[in-house]
């Protein structure tokens, strides 16, 4: 968990693994946050923009949080 002070260097492919990592073909942003320990508010941030750069996919369940996947149409090269 996240801790004052500031945020420690988290790469978008520490992001996109930590996704992978879930063993689930979805991640909420709680749970990202706590495998690469940044801020829930700071990985919201960072997996809005890697959605809205089409390296990752997101979507709202209901009026629920955001969940994340990976699809097959990302690869290695555009990391």
């Amino acid at each position: 968990m996240s801790t004052k002070g500031p945020e420690p260097t988290v790469s978008d492919t520490e992001l996109i693994e930590a996704i992978d990592r879930t063993n689930r073909p979805f991640a909420t942003a709680g749970e990202v946050a706590e495998l690469v320990d940044l801020s829930n508010w700071r990985v919201r941030q960072r997996l809005e923009r890697l959605d809205e750069q089409n390296k990752i996919n997101r979507s709202r369940i209901g009026g629920g949080p955001f969940i994340y996947w990976l699809d097959g149409s990302f690869s290695d090269e555009s990391r």
